[in-house]
């Protein structure tokens, strides 16, 4: 947002919402100035200039926060760290599978569950229509749909999309739980596993939703943005448990326990994987983290590369599969409208 834009914005801000403008508005404003100040020494690095066989994301886990847990789990002993190129999931997925990274690429798999994963993949169309006019895809058909209507002679026109992983497994698409906004560790464990014993990769990205809110242990206290699907109009139930955070809704104390419970949550499922796949170096990261109030920042904005979104975990260990554990979910995906695909982001406060 420019200084322009910005101004603009704040005027209707307080026109419309008063004193709750102006705060508002001077948020944004501090945003602007840290993330201008924060990335004049940004010098991130890939996860592609690292070793590894399994890298295993956790979503928005703090570095500190996976310390706060670390003894209680063997598998998080050895503790290293690793500057992220991104402190949010959009960017971050788009630069990992850039395509500088196609030898690496190309023998890799992607198990996710996390919806920003359309970024990284996108639609693309050739430039003109049969009949000559020239296409200007909308962003729902690159990102969402895959298909758009030339403007010109109405014909339908579809896009390719680029997917430079040897295997695609997008389990948000199937296994989505309304009831909570978000998406269960099980089901991304099950098809990692699947995707382990049966592919022939030289590597797998596991991308679990937690411990990024909403909050699983505690459905009380964060709920996700949205209320489930079943609303027709989609009416907006809470704030983000960082817009609460900000305001003094919630406190700091009450936020970190149960993003730590969140964690832990995930921590088991991670402790089913490792037991279940052979890695010879397995890593625990996250992409980002979320700030709590560091710098008056709340949350993981885009392009804020300050410490506690960008310095996250990197903990290697091993995977051995000693076939504890059976996988019940089906790894075939299945075609959802762009309507889902936007509510599932918004459950998770990308809108």
């Amino acid at each position: 947002m420019s200084l322009f834009d910005w101004f603009n914005s704040s005027v209707q801000s307080i026109r419309t919402d008063g004193i709750d403008g102006v705060k508002e508005s001077s948020y944004e404003f501090r945003v602007g100035c840290v993330r201008w100040i924060s990335n004049l020494n940004y010098n991130p690095t890939s996860v592609w200039e690292r070793d590894w066989d399994l890298l295993i994301v956790l979503d928005a886990c703090r570095l500190d926060l996976l310390q706060s847990v670390a003894d209680e789990y063997q598998f998080l002993s050895n503790q290293n760290s690793l500057t992220s190129v991104a402190s949010s999931t959009s960017d971050w997925v788009k630069k990992i599978f850039d395509p500088q990274y196609k030898r690496k690429l190309a023998q890799a798999a992607y198990v996710t569950g996390n919806p920003n994963s359309i970024y990284a993949f996108p639609y693309t169309f050739s430039n003109q229509c049969d009949c000559g006019a020239e296409i200007k895809p909308s962003h729902q058909a690159v990102y969402h749909e895959g298909c758009e209507i030339c403007s010109s002679c109405k014909t339908k026109l579809t896009g390719e999309r680029e997917v430079p992983v040897k295997i695609l497994k997008e389990v948000w698409r199937r296994s989505w739980d309304n009831d909570i906004g978000t998406i269960q560790p099980r089901p991304i464990t099950d098809t990692a596993i699947e995707t382990s014993r049966n592919q022939d990769i030289d590597s797998m990205i596991v991308h679990y939703m937690q411990p990024h809110h909403p909050f699983i242990p505690a459905p009380e206290l964060d709920q996700g943005s949205y209320i489930g699907p079943n609303d027709k109009e989609r009416k907006k139930q809470s704030r983000t448990i960082w817009e609460q955070l900000r305001t003094g809704d919630v406190d700091e104390e009450t936020v970190w326990r149960e993003y730590k419970n969140n964690l832990r949550h995930v921590l088991e499922d991670v402790k089913i994987l490792l037991e279940n796949v052979d890695a010879d170096t397995a890593v625990v990261t996250s992409d980002h983290g979320n700030a709590i109030g560091e710098y008056g920042i709340y949350g993981h904005p885009r392009w804020m590369p300050i410490d506690p979104l960008v310095t996250v975990p990197w903990y290697e260990t091993t995977g051995t599969d000693n076939k504890t554990h059976t996988p019940t979910e089906s790894v075939t995906n299945s075609n959802v409208t762009s309507e889902e695909v936007t509510q599932r982001l918004q459950d998770l406060g990308y809108f």
